[in-house]
């Protein structure tokens, strides 16, 4: 993609980054930035709260 992380892109209409997450058929849209950094931020951060969400949930629920 153009800015070199997955899930941020650029939209030329708004004239704004976007983040965005997909997780298990499931699309987060994590809202628009001015700032590429605040997309790629907002993107890790939410990369950190979903999977480690399901990780503890998996983890809960595999053990015997």
């Amino acid at each position: 993609n153009q800015t070199g992380v997955r899930g941020v892109y650029y939209d030329k209409k708004s004239g704004k980054y976007r983040a965005r997450l997909r997780f298990r058929r499931k699309i987060y849209d994590l809202g628009s930035f001015n700032n590429l950094d605040d997309a790629i931020q907002a993107r890790k951060k939410a990369e950190n709260e979903i999977f480690v969400q399901f990780l503890e949930a998996y983890e809960t629920t595999s053990q015997p």
